[in-house]
């Protein structure tokens, strides 16, 4: 049995090989980063979008017929309940009774 040698084109592939490894990982890091900064900044804008919309404006775009009284009823409860905190006192349903339109129950 003889000591083996390593063949220094072999070793050279090797390192090539776990070099390229390192910088695809550091890529796709980067990529992943990237996109879960994007992500969350999509998501604030989003929410800020929701808050910002007010009972005024979404009972016009409910009489416009933009929206069924099903998804009004399901959006007043999301947009009163983030406008409760701020508030500072529980909001029941009486924000809709303010406004009400003929022919609506």
């Amino acid at each position: 049995m003889g000591v083996g040698v390593v063949d220094p084109a072999a070793m050279n592939g090797v390192f090539d090989a776990v070099l390229w490894m390192g910088v695809l990982l550091v890529v796709v890091g980067a990529g992943v980063g990237l996109l879960l900064g994007v992500r969350r900044k999509l998501l604030r804008d989003a929410d800020r979008i929701v808050t910002h919309l007010s009972l005024d404006e979404l009972i016009r775009l409910r009489d416009a017929g933009g929206v069924s009284d099903a998804e009004y009823a399901a959006i007043r409860k999301a947009v009163i309940r983030e406008m409760s905190p701020s508030i500072g006192t529980p909001v029941s349903g009486a924000a809709d009774k303010r406004v009400q339109q003929p022919g609506r129950s």
